[in-house]
């Protein structure tokens, strides 16, 4: 339901002439709320970049908007945790993240460091991301 009101919004947006950049960023947050799990927004910091003076710039034409749409999903995510739903509790803080500051922002998705496979003879077997298995009790 988010993700098909920021795609409409966004879409409305890109109809306009000066509204692109901006309905690009709502088309960016309904990807991330269509399928929050496994993703990870990045900022500059932890990138390791600086934001230009133009993303600077659509961020503060941004900031209204931007602040609304976080309240909602601090509320969210609020309503979340209380059902017991912590897990959409943190893509809502995630969200949150997102659309308050979206110009710039990246999303990519989680790496799978390791594994753990426990077989029928008690044994754990680690996988690390090299493929190379070690055992142990």
């Amino acid at each position: 339901m988010i993700a098909a009101v920021y795609a409409i919004f966004g879409i409305l947006l890109i109809m306009t002439i000066v509204g692109i950049p901006f309905g690009f960023q709502l088309l960016k947050i309904a990807r991330l709320a269509l399928f929050p799990f496994g993703k990870h927004v990045d900022n500059f910091t932890t990138e390791g970049r600086f934001y230009s003076a133009v993303e600077i710039f659509a961020n503060i034409l941004f900031l209204p908007i931007g602040v609304f749409l976080c309240s909602i999903h601090l509320v969210m995510g609020v309503s979340c945790a209380l059902w017991c739903a912590i897990p959409f509790t943190f893509q809502h803080l995630k969200l949150a993240e997102l659309a308050i500051w979206p110009f710039g922002s990246r999303e990519h998705y989680h790496e799978v460091v390791s594994s753990t496979i426990i077989s029928r003879s008690n044994e754990i077997h680690f996988e690390d991301a090299t493929g190379y298995g070690t055992y142990g009790k």
